[in-house]
C-alpha cells in the first residue's frame, strides 16, 4: 500500500483564496469605542490632528493622507478607521461595516463597501481605500452614531493576499 499523497488544490487557487478578517469595537460612551483589535486599528470619531497621526501609525509617510480624515470627512456620524494590515493586502473585495446598539446588540444599520478610492475623498460619505502598501483606511457615516453610548461596531472585511 502507497503512502502517497496526492494534492487536488492548485497553488493558484489558493494564492486567491478570500480571506474574512472581522474586526470588532464596543462602544463605551459617546464617540468612544474600545479596540478589540489588539491596537491594529487607529480609530476617529472626528477629525484627526495631523498627517504625523497616521504616518506614526503605518510607519509610512503620507501612504494615507489627512484629507481623508477632515472635518469634513468626519462630520456628524462619521466612523474613521485605518487597518494597519502589515502591507499584506492585494486587493478588497468587500467591507462590511455593521453598528448595532446597545446592551441587546440589535442591528442598526449596515453598509457595504468596494474599494474604489485610490485617495479617501473630503466628504461626508461611505469609502475605503486599500493603499499601494498594503494597508486600509475607510469612512462610514451611521445617523445617530454620535450619541450611541452602549453597542458595538463590526468590520468586516473580505480581501485577498499579496
Amino acid at each position: 500500500m502507497s503512502n502517497k499523497v496526492t494534492a487536488y488544490v492548485s497553488d493558484k487557487l489558493q494564492r486567491g483564496e478570500a480571506i474574512i478578517t472581522s474586526l470588532f469595537f464596543t462602544i463605551t460612551a459617546a464617540k468612544t469605542v474600545t479596540d478589540h483589535a489588539a491596537n491594529s486599528v487607529l480609530t476617529t470619531f472626528d477629525a484627526l490632528s495631523a498627517q504625523s497621526v497616521i504616518d506614526n501609525f503605518l510607519n509610512s509617510t503620507n501612504e494615507i493622507l489627512l484629507t481623508g480624515f477632515s472635518s469634513t470627512a468626519m462630520g456628524t456620524g462619521a466612523f474613521g478607521f485605518i487597518v494597519d494590515m502589515g502591507g499584506q493586502m492585494q486587493s478588497l473585495i468587500s467591507c462590511s461595516v455593521i453598528l448595532r446598539s446597545g446592551t441587546d446588540l440589535a442591528t442598526v444599520a449596515e453598509t457595504t463597501m468596494i474599494s474604489d478610492a485610490t485617495a479617501l475623498p473630503n466628504t461626508l460619505t461611505n469609502n475605503i481605500q486599500v493603499t499601494s502598501a498594503g494597508n486600509l483606511g475607510g469612512h462610514v457615516v451611521f445617523t445617530g452614531l454620535d450619541a450611541m453610548t452602549a453597542g458595538q461596531i463590526e468590520i468586516k472585511l473580505v480581501w485577498r493576499a499579496k
